[in-house]
């Protein structure tokens, strides 16, 4: 495929007589182009990993409210919600560490493990010890992502292109964000 991109690039450059050291300077830009690219693709199941993740998260973190409201009072419920992201907080600098130490894949795959059980708890039934468990393995899982994607991210992008991995890397957890509350609205609508 190159030696075709290459051949059309020179029909290209003597129909239209760009000088040599421009037509040298376009080819490179164009080669940059197609190998960041390719770049982009190798790692397509991470980003099939980062939107699906960011969907099943944003679909527990927005059901998780309504859900909880029907076992504790809503000030319980804040003092949840609110007593997690603090936790997050405080936990975030020793998990980095912790990545650092481990391996940002093998803690990547227990954060989500923890995550999956986090979110199958709830399909036991709403209790509250069922609701609480959940919360503290989602926060788990809530935890170690955001760090171990960046490491992942940033150990498979060259540093030339790291800023469309992680420009990529930001559009697909919106998509995963949006198609979240696409489902959530088809989800509301079709319990009521």
């Amino acid at each position: 495929t190159n030696n075709r991109f290459f051949f059309f690039f020179k029909a290209y450059q003597n129909s239209v007589r760009i000088s040599p050291i421009l037509a040298k300077k376009e080819s490179s830009i164009l080669l940059y182009m197609q190998t960041s690219t390719q770049l982009l693709l190798r790692i397509f199941p991470f980003w099939c990993f980062l939107l699906f993740f960011k969907l099943a998260g944003s679909l527990h973190y927005a059901l998780f409210p309504i859900l909880t409201e029907r076992v504790f009072p809503v000030w319980v419920v804040g003092l949840l919600v609110g007593g997690a992201a603090g936790l997050q907080m405080i936990f975030d600098v020793p998990a980095g560490y912790t990545l650092d130490r481990y391996g940002y894949v093998r803690i990547l795959f227990w954060s989500t493990s923890c995550f999956l059980i986090g979110c199958l708890l709830l399909l036991i039934g709403i209790y509250p010890w069922t609701i609480v468990l959940s919360l503290l393995l989602a926060m788990i899982g809530w935890l170690f992502f955001g760090p171990g994607m960046n490491a992942y991210v940033l150990v498979h992008a060259k540093k030339s292109v790291s800023g469309r991995f992680m420009a990529t890397r930001d559009v697909m957890g919106a998509a995963g964000v949006v198609f979240a509350m696409t489902l959530l609205v088809c989800t509301v609508h079709a319990s009521t």
